[in-house]
């Protein structure tokens, strides 16, 4: 997150850099803190929709949908 980001906003934002997509997130889903030794990551996680754009990868080697 950057400096005066809220999680939502981060997730929004990083979503239309890493994926090409923008969302509308609707609501909290849960938060894992995990401490590796050297460094500790904790992950926020929402609920949120697709409503524009179509996922295009950027960063990321491979990216399946899941979807059929």
């Amino acid at each position: 997150m950057e400096v005066n980001e809220t999680p939502q906003d981060c997730l929004v934002r990083e979503l239309k850099e890493e994926l090409n997509i923008n969302v509308s997130i609707s609501k909290f889903c849960n938060e894992v803190t995990h401490d590796y030794g050297n460094m500790n990551i904790n992950l926020i996680a929402y609920y949120c929709t697709i409503v524009d754009g179509k996922i295009r990868v950027s960063v990321h080697d491979k990216y399946t949908s899941g979807l059929k």
